[in-house]
C-alpha cells in the first residue's frame, strides 16, 4: 500500500514515482486495480523519462514488461494524439511498439489513427516483420465497402465520425497494398455510379506513397487493370511519390523508362476516357517531362470531327482541349444545415442537361487570350481594351483574369469564327449601338462556343459526385486539386498543375472564378415532383446592369468558396483580378 501511495501522490518528483513504479511492476504485477487506477500516471512519468533520456528505453520496456498489458491502453490514448500539440506522444509510440506487441489489435487501431508520415516511420515496420497477423486485421478494416459506393442522393456532408472511419479505411488499404495484399485494394479505386461519394478512394489515393515503400506494384497493376476509375487513381497516386527524373542529368532512372512510355501512350490514346488521359497529363506535367500530345502539334484538326462518345478529348480551335460530357440529370446544389459552408442560394434540386456538350478541361489561359486581343482589337484604336491587360505577367500559361463577361463572350465568339461556325452571342437587334448581348437565334441546333450555364458548369465539376468538392467530403485535400487562400500565395498558378476531376477537367476548385452565361437568380427553379428540373438558356438580353453567375472559387478566397455548388456572380463590366472563364462547345445531337 505504501508503494501505491508513493505512485499516487501528485506533489512526488516523477522520478521517485516512477522508482515505486517499478518496484510495483516486479512484486505486485497482478494488482488489476491498483494498475487501472494508477496506469496512466505510470505511462506520463515513464514518458517524461524518456524524453529526458532516450537512453531509458530499453530499461523501461524491461521493468514494465510484465504490466504491459495495464500500460497499452493509456499508451495508445498518448501516442494517438497529435505531436505537434503533445511531443510525448511519439515516446508513448515508442514504449507502445514494444510493450503492445502482443496485442497487435490495440497496435492496428493505434496506427490507423496516427498520420501517414509518422505511421511509416514506426508501426509500418513492425508490421513488415509481421505480416501474417497484421494483414488479417487489416482487410476487416475495409468493410462495409457499400460506404464508398453510390451514394444516395446528395447524403450530405461527411461527419467527423464518417470521415474518420473513411480515414482508418484509407490507411489500412494503403498498409495492405505495402504488405502485398492488394488485391482487396484495388476495387476501392473503382468510380461508383452517380451521384457517388469519393472521399475513400481520394484519401486511399493520397495515402500509399507515404506507405506503399515500392510503387512499381502500382505500375504493374497499372499494366494490366482495364478499369478506367482504377487507372486514373494509379496515376494520380504515382504523382505523389518522388520524382523518376534526375534533376542533375534530366534523364529517366532505371526501370521507369518504360513506365513513362505507358503514360504518354495513355495520356495520347484516342479512345482512351477523359479521366485517364487527364490524369497522365498530370502526372507528366508533375514529373517535368511533359511534351505535346499528338493531337496539340496537328493544328489542321477541325470540330467537324468532333467525336460523340462520353468523355473522349479533342482538341480545337487555340489548342483548345475539350472533354465531350453526355448530359443528363444530377443533384445540383447543396444540403440544407449539413454541407459546410453552404449558402442559402444554393437549394439542392434535380437538374437536367438535355444536350451534351464538350467543355475545355482548362481555363483560357493568358497566351489564348492575347491571341484574341491582337486578332480583334488595335493597339491604336482600343487602348482601353487593353489597358486592363498589359501587365498580366510573363508566364502565358496562368488564367487570363480581369476579363469582363462581354469580353468573355466575344471571346466565344471567336473562336466560333475561327473553326468556320455560327457566332452564339450577338448585339441586341432593337439597338446595334447598346453593349446588350444576347443568343444568336440562328445558332439554335448548331455546333459554337459559349460559356456554360450554371447548371453545366456544376455538373461538368461535379463529375459524378455528391459531395463537396469533387475528390470528397473533405477540404484537407483541396491543396492537391486547386489553388485557394491557404496554398496560393494570392497569386494566380499556371492551369493544370493540380489534379484534374473525374471528367479530365482541371482547376474545377480555385485559381480564377469562371464567367458563366446565364444571369444570377437568388433562388433556383423549382422542382415539382420527382421529374428534375430541365435546363433552360437564358435568353437574355444582357445589359450593364444585369447580374451575371461566376463559379469556382478563386485564388485569394476560402476552401468554402471553391465548393461544387457554390455561386459567385457580378455585373458583366467587371474586369476584376480574380476572374476568368473557360469555354464550352454545344453539339446538339445531330448538328452540323
Amino acid at each position: 500500500p505504501k508503494l501505491w501511495d508513493e505512485l499516487a501522490s501528485v506533489n512526488n518528483h516523477p522520478s521517485r514515482r516512477l522508482r515505486a513504479a517499478a518496484t510495483l511492476a516486479t512484486i505486485s504485477p497482478q494488482d488489476a486495480s491498483g494498475w487501472t487506477t494508477h496506469g496512466r500516471q505510470v505511462v506520463a512519468d515513464a514518458v517524461d523519462a524518456l524524453r529526458l533520456n532516450p537512453a531509458d528505453y530499453d530499461s523501461l520496456t524491461r521493468i514494465f514488461d510484465p504490466v504491459a498489458a495495464h500500460l497499452r491502453g493509456p499508451l495508445a490514448d498518448l501516442a494517438k494524439t497529435d505531436e505537434s500539440r503533445s511531443p510525448e506522444s511519439s515516446k508513448a509510440l515508442d514504449l507502445l511498439r514494444v510493450l503492445g506487441r502482443d496485442d497487435p489489435r490495440l497496435l492496428v487501431k493505434t496506427a490507423l489513427a496516427l498520420d501517414a508520415a509518422r505511421l511509416a516511420s514506426t508501426l509500418a515496420l513492425d508490421f513488415d516483420a509481421r505480416p501474417d497477423v497484421y494483414l488479417p486485421l487489416l482487410e476487416q478494416q475495409l468493410h462495409p465497402l457499400e460506404q464508398q459506393q453510390t451514394a444516395p442522393p446528395r447524403s450530405g456532408a461527411t461527419s467527423d465520425e464518417l470521415l474518420q472511419g473513411f480515414s482508418r479505411q484509407a490507411t489500412a488499404a494503403a498498409l495492405l497494398v505495402r504488405l502485398g495484399r492488394a488485391d482487396s485494394v484495388w476495387p476501392l479505386l473503382e468510380i461508383g455510379g452517380p451521384p457517388y461519394d469519393p472521399t475513400l478512394r481520394s484519401l486511399i489515393i493520397h495515402r500509399l506513397a507515404p506507405l506503399v515503400t515500392n510503387p512499381l506494384v502500382l505500375v504493374t497493376q497499372f499494366a494490366k487493370e482495364q478499369d478506367d476509375g482504377q487507372r486514373q487513381a494509379i496515376l494520380l497516386a504515382l504523382g505523389e511519390f518522388p520524382t523518376p527524373v534526375d534533376e542533375a542529368t534530366r534523364k529517366v532512372r532505371e526501370p521507369w523508362e518504360s513506365v513513362l512510355a505507358d503514360v504518354r501512350r495513355a495520356r495520347d490514346d484516342a479512345e482512351a476516357g477523359a479521366m485517364v488521359r487527364g490524369a497522365a497529363e498530370w502526372l507528366l506535367r508533375t514529373w517535368n517531362v511533359e511534351r505535346p500530345p499528338v493531337e496539340l502539334r496537328d493544328p489542321k484538326l477541325s470540330v467537324q470531327e468532333v467525336p460523340t462518345k462520353h468523355l473522349r478529348r479533342f482538341v480545337g480551335p487555340e489548342r483548345h482541349e475539350f472533354v465531350v460530357l453526355a448530359g443528363g440529370p444530377f443533384r445540383m446544389g447543396s444540403p440544407r444545415d449539413s454541407e459546410i459552408g453552404r449558402d442559402s442560394d444554393e437549394t439542392a434540386h434535380n437538374r437536367r442537361i438535355n444536350e451534351p456538350l464538350a467543355m475545355a478541361t482548362k481555363e483560357v489561359t493568358i497566351a489564348q487570350f492575347r491571341r484574341f486581343l491582337e486578332a480583334t482589337f488595335d493597339k491604336r484604336h482600343a487602348a482601353s481594351v487593353w489597358a486592363p491587360f498589359a501587365d498580366l505577367g510573363t508566364d502565358p500559361t496562368r488564367p487570363a483574369t480581369r476579363v469582363s463577361w462581354y469580353l468573355a463572350i466575344q471571346y466565344c465568339n471567336w473562336l466560333s469564327r475561327e473553326a468556320g461556325l455560327e457566332p452564339f452571342y450577338v448585339p441586341n437587334p432593337l439597338d446595334a449601338d447598346a453593349p446588350d448581348m444576347q443568343p444568336n437565334p440562328g445558332a439554335a441546333g448548331l455546333k459554337t462556343f459559349r460559356l456554360p450555364t450554371e447548371a453545366e458548369w456544376e455538373y461538368a465539376a461535379r463529375a459524378g459526385t455528391s459531395t463537396s468538392y469533387h475528390f470528397g467530403d473533405t477540404a484537407q485535400l483541396l491543396e492537391h486539386y486547386g489553388w485557394y487562400l491557404s496554398n496560393s500565395n494570392e497569386r494566380t498558378w499556371p492551369v493544370g498543375l493540380k489534379k484534374p476531376n473525374d471528367f479530365g477537367l482541371f482547376d474545377m476548385h480555385g485559381n480564377v472564378l469562371e464567367w458563366c452565361h446565364d444571369r444570377y437568380t437568388a433562388r433556383y427553379p423549382t422542382q415539382t415532383g420527382a421529374e428534375p428540373v430541365t435546363d433552360v438558356l437564358d435568353p437574355g438580353p444582357v445589359q450593364d446592369s444585369s447580374t451575371l453567375a461566376r463559379r469556382g472559387g478563386a485564388f485569394g478566397l476560402y476552401a468554402r468558396h471553391a465548393r461544387s455548388a457554390n455561386r459567385d456572380q457580378g455585373k458583366p463590366t467587371d474586369a476584376i483580378e480574380p476572374v476568368g472563364f473557360r469555354v464550352i462547345l454545344v453539339i446538339p445531337e445531330g448538328a452540323k
